[in-house]
C-alpha cells in the first residue's frame, strides 16, 4: 500500500476509475461502480462542501484519540 502510494493515487480520477472498475467486477456488476468517476465528477462540488464541513470534526476526534493514546502509553510521536 505504501510502496504503490494507494492513498496518493486516489487523488487522481484516472486511478479512481481503475479502482471503481475493479470494485464493479468484484461485486458481480450488480452496482454500476464502473460509472463511479462520472458520478463523482457530476457531484464533486456538493461532495467537496460536505467533506470540508466534516473534516474539522475528524481532525478534532483524531487529535483527542491520539492524546488518549499518549496518556495511556506515555509516548509521543
Amino acid at each position: 500500500m505504501i510502496l504503490r502510494d494507494w492513498l496518493g493515487t486516489y487523488g487522481e480520477f484516472k486511478y479512481l476509475h481503475q479502482v471503481f472498475l475493479g470494485m464493479h467486477y468484484r461485486t458481480g456488476q450488480h452496482v454500476p461502480m464502473n460509472k463511479g468517476v462520472e458520478i463523482l465528477k457530476q457531484n464533486y462540488s456538493i461532495l467537496e462542501t460536505h467533506f470540508l464541513a466534516f473534516m474539522p470534526d475528524v481532525k478534532t476526534y483524531s487529535e483527542r484519540q491520539l492524546s488518549v493514546f499518549h496518556q495511556i502509553t506515555n509516548k509521543t510521536y
